[in-house]
């Protein structure tokens, strides 16, 4: 036989070339080709099996399907392989043929997937055609599109950490690319989560700012810090309660004071905050009393609202924390899990508390929303009972922390830390099954957080000037 003319028709050809001849495509979008020790076991003792397809690439031939073949061939010391020319493939070609061979490997990771899509609409291809050769649905092309905007190297170190699909989806929603490096930097970190949160929060929260501050520029008298001389501070705008629309609250705040209104907004560039500052027309000293007393009401709610801002976010981690823990670990944890509502069940109160938020009524409807697809609470009960159990538990502990309430746990209406020694017990409790806070989470709970000392340093000032 000769090995260069076995079958030859038209624009593609099928022929043993040897394997010193072929190269591996420079431009395989592949992330490496894993361990050849087996597939080229296999290809000594039985040969390749499947056809290569190669391009010309001068006197040589690039591999455009087949480069572990073609290296585990090598490794075999097989001389040729047989192949399937393609003279008519143009490059975009080679590299969506490529791509579409490797977005069906069961091993792909989420990297590589994101970055071959991307490549992918790079080259041209819409979304509807990357579907219809790799499978893939709409959606999750759109995901992937969102991942291949991660940090390259953060992203990919990520992966290799553990990163899940949904830690990865929720930093890519993350605006500044600054903020996101840092976040993916801190994968497999306590901070990770915590910071991830923390910016997600700040991010929707000057979207809704950058809102207000529009209408106001649109409809309202915008002033410079100099122009607030002889002005009466009338409110705050800090943000919108869900409620509310721009509208309504700048017509609230117009309610304190006395007309007309100017609008000046501020920053702090260290926490990254925006606001709006409503300044009225002076009126009698009683009005001006007034309105001082307000100002400093604003403030003291403004520093509030940030510990609450922070406390929210600490809420969130703990109930993602339990309510993600697999059947498994709790099975081996119930000792924990027992103690934890021995101890909850500790006082009368807590009893009380308990009992009332473990009303079969309440139950169903605390699984609806965090295991819909268990069919409620006796659905899950019978399939995850011990994760069942660690979650009543977990309601039990936090109702004896009076933390149901986000920051009344740990901070009082003023916005001073309070001691709440069932709160340390909660999170020692959560800690002894594997929950680890970020050290802002804990200097929140244990009265260190800086935020209480600017509290306390504000107050001594409005003393001094008093």
């Amino acid at each position: 036989m000769n090995e260069f003319e076995e079958n030859k028709t038209g624009k593609s050809a099928f022929i043993y070339l040897p394997v010193e001849k072929i190269k591996n495509h420079p431009d395989n979008p592949r992330d490496g080709l894993g361990d050849l020790t087996e597939l080229a076991d296999s290809i000594r003792e039985n040969g390749v099996m499947q056809n290569l397809t190669v391009v010309p690439d001068g006197e040589n031939y690039l591999a455009v399907i087949g480069n572990r073949r073609l290296a585990a061939a090598r490794l075999a010391g097989i001389e040729t392989v047989p192949c399937v020319i393609r003279e008519d493939m143009d490059y975009k070609t080679q590299i969506m043929t490529m791509l579409t061979e490797n977005m069906q490997r069961k091993d792909l990771t989420l990297y590589a997937q994101a970055e071959q899509i991307q490549m992918a609409i790079d080259l041209g291809e819409d979304v509807k055609s990357i579907c219809r050769k790799t499978g893939l649905s709409e959606t999750t092309i759109g995901k992937r599109q969102k991942l291949a905007k991660l940090e390259r190297e953060g992203f990919k170190k990520a992966v290799e950490n553990g990163a899940t699909l949904m830690d990865l989806e929720k930093t890519a929603k993350i605006e500044d690319k600054k903020e996101r490096k840092k976040i993916l930097d801190a994968f497999g970190t306590n901070d990770f989560k915590w910071m991830m949160e923390s910016e997600l929060n700040r991010q929707a929260s000057e979207k809704v700012m950058a809102e207000i501050i529009n209408y106001i520029k649109k409809t309202e008298t915008m002033i410079g810090e100099e122009d607030t001389e002889g002005k009466i501070f009338v409110d705050n705008i800090i943000g919108l309660n869900g409620k509310e629309t721009v509208e309504e609250r700048i017509e609230e705040s117009k309610r304190h004071g006395k007309g007309p209104f100017y609008y000046l907004i501020c920053h702090d560039e260290e926490r990254m905050t925006t606001w709006v500052k409503v300044f009225g027309e002076p009126d009698d000293g009683q009005e001006e009393k007034k309105n001082r007393k307000k100002r400093e009401d604003e403030e003291r709610e403004a520093h509030r609202r940030k510990l609450s801002e922070l406390a929210t976010t600490a809420a969130k981690l703990r109930k993602d924390f339990i309510v993600k823990t697999p059947e498994y670990d709790c099975k081996h944890g119930m000792d924990k899990i027992m103690a934890g509502l021995a101890k909850g069940l500790d006082t009368m109160q807590s009893y009380y508390l308990g009992l009332y938020d473990l009303k079969p009524e309440k139950m169903q409807n605390v699984f609806d929303q965090w295991m819909p697809d268990q069919k409620g609470w006796t659905g899950a009960v019978d399939i995850y009972p011990c994760r069942s159990a660690l979650i009543v538990v977990w309601i039990v502990m936090e109702d004896r922390a009076g933390s149901r309430g986000l920051e009344s746990a740990f901070i009082d209406n003023k916005g001073n830390h309070k001691e709440n020694k069932e709160m340390m017990e909660l999170y020692d409790w959560m800690e002894s099954l594997g929950y680890e806070p970020a050290e802002e989470e804990r200097s929140l709970i244990d009265g260190s957080c800086e935020l209480y000392k600017e509290k306390e340093d504000y107050e001594k000032q409005r003393k001094i000037f008093r």
